[in-house]
């Protein structure tokens, strides 16, 4: 029977993965059909105090739902291949 390391760490390595990617997919719908019509509408006056709090905001959390979602799928991959089973790739090529 497998010990409970081996079962829950795949479940929350492929839950954070899920998560993740919705954030980093919901903030490029954002940018492209939200924002982008937004900042077209504000006038030269109102893009100076605006843009500077929101477009920071957003990146960051863009920029970080693409990196931790690209590395616990990393991860998954590795825990998958390398210690849940002995294969260590050797399907693939």
């Amino acid at each position: 029977m497998p010990d409970l390391t081996t079962q829950y760490i795949p479940i929350l390595l492929r839950w954070i993965h899920v998560l993740f990617g919705i954030i980093w997919i919901g903030h490029l719908y954002f940018f492209n059909f939200v924002n982008v019509n937004f900042e077209k509408s504000l006038d030269a006056a109102m893009k100076k105090p605006v843009i500077p709090q929101l477009r920071p905001r957003a990146l960051w959390w863009f920029r970080w739902g693409a990196m931790i979602t690209m590395l616990s799928g990393v991860i998954y991959l590795v825990w998958e291949q390398f210690v849940a089973s002995n294969l260590a790739f050797k399907g693939w090529f």
